[in-house]
This record gives structure tokens, sequence and C-alpha cells, in this order.
């Protein structure tokens, strides 16, 4: 992290992500919460989505949140400093061959807690729009 003007450099994270028995060390996409405590960041899950990580800025401690494949932060209104997040939700494959998974919205605390599903595309987009 550095400041506006160019100084004071400061990591903020060097190493891995463990998940089970995984090490994950690629990292993408990071974004600051409003209240500057945490930074999250996607790493490569599997092979159909990424995961949502969230690194404490006061304590050091990371945590994957969600298989994911996307996040918004929200700036506005009553969920000002909260996130939807695109979740990968597996569903069984049924006799027909049907299943897999889906990739409904869901709003995240800032601390990385699931609060509710918000619901599929139009509703998860129309949540965002409302709160950004």
């Amino acid at each position: 992290m550095v400041g506006a003007d160019g100084k004071d450099p400061r990591r903020l994270f060097s190493g891995e992500v463990r998940g089970g028995n995984f090490r994950y060390v690629e990292f993408s996409a990071p974004r600051l919460s409003l209240d500057n405590r945490y930074v999250y960041f996607m790493i490569p899950l599997a092979a159909v989505c990424g995961g949502l990580v969230s690194l404490d800025l006061r304590t050091s401690q990371v945590r994957i949140l969600t298989p994911a494949i996307g996040l918004t932060m929200l700036d506005k209104g009553a969920y000002r400093g909260y996130m939807v997040v695109v979740r990968r939700v597996d569903v069984p494959i049924d006799s027909e061959g049907q299943g897999g998974g889906t990739y409904p919205f869901w709003l995240y605390a800032p601390n990385g807690v699931p609060i509710r599903e918000i619901g599929g595309d139009q509703a998860g987009e129309r949540f965002i729009r409302e709160n950004r």
C-alpha cells in the first residue's frame, strides 16, 4: 500500500492462501474496503470460478470467503461499505444431466460475513445500481 503522494510504501501481504490441502499464490483484482480495514482479492480456486479472499489489515488474517466470480463494493445507501458477491453454488446433476452450478448475487458485510441472497442477474444488477 502506498500513500496518495507515493510515499511510505507498506507490504500488506506476502505468501500464500491455504484452503484445505491447497496453497494459492496467484492473486488478482484487489479491492480495499471503504473503512480501510480489509483488502479483498480473488484467487484461482477452481476451473469454473475463483475464490474471494479477505485480508484483515489489523490482524493480517487471511480467509477464503466463498467461491465467486466477482464482487462489487457498495458506496452509498443503507449498505454503504458492504459488497455484492457473485457466488458459485453447486447444484447436483440430475438424471437428465442438468445441474452443475448457479451464480446468484449475495450481500456480504465488510467483515466477510454473508448477509443474504439477493437473487439472480436482474435482481443483483438492480440492487447494485440502487446502492452504488
